[in-house]
């Protein structure tokens, strides 16, 4: 998003809230280093191609990355522990004493984090964006963001916004 966010259905176009893209960012320093803190935030320049993210992995990820993951996306730390698959317990103590996540909780933020930049680019407003995330859908069973949690769900909801954005069948 840059100086506004224009509307996919409505043609309206709606200011940008600078709140959003300062918790992106930090969100995305975090993931991929000091690069992003001058990167402009469209969804395109928000993926992580596959030797990125083994790079990442392979380092390992902090647990620094969730208050910002859960905080971006309106979620409690009770609400983020059971997506990325640990419990609330531990989750906060990943975040508390910088400790790296097990690979599985850090593929999954990994996902979370692409996919927050794709419903932006999907949804006219931040708040529209954020609600469809939490919302159960139809096709999925629950929330998208809870599909999120693993690679085969990630996948559906990739699916579903592709077909939200260019129209289509699911």
């Amino acid at each position: 998003m840059t100086t506004a966010t224009i509307s996919h259905h409505q043609g309206r176009v709606q200011p940008p809230v600078a709140g959003w893209q300062d918790k992106r960012r930090t969100l995305w320093v975090l993931l991929r280093g000091r690069q992003m803190a001058h990167q402009d935030l469209r969804p395109e320049n928000l993926r992580i191609s596959n030797e990125v993210g083994r790079e990442i992995l392979r380092e390992g990820l902090s647990g620094r990355v969730l208050d910002p993951l859960a905080e971006l996306l309106e979620l409690g730390p009770t609400q983020l522990a059971p997506v990325i698959g640990v419990d609330r317990t531990t989750a906060r103590r990943y975040a508390r004493e910088d400790q790296t996540l097990p690979t599985h909780s850090a593929e999954t933020v990994l996902r979370l984090a692409e996919l927050e930049a794709l419903v932006q680019d999907v949804f006219a407003s931040e708040t529209a964006a954020h609600d469809w995330l939490k919302t159960e859908h139809p096709q999925l069973g629950e929330s998208p963001i809870t599909a999120a949690s693993t690679s085969y769900g990630a996948q559906r909801v990739r699916e579903i916004l592709t077909a939200i954005k260019y129209g289509g069948v699911v």
